[in-house]
């Protein structure tokens, strides 16, 4: 089971990071 959520925190986390890039149009400096 530990497998399996680790994989969901990864692919949430991976989503998180792209709406928020997509968002973010004009440049910002990298955190």
């Amino acid at each position: 089971m530990t497998f399996l959520i680790n994989i969901f925190l990864w692919l949430l986390s991976g989503l998180l990071k792209y709406q928020s890039s997509t968002e973010q149009n004009h440049p910002s400096s990298p955190t």
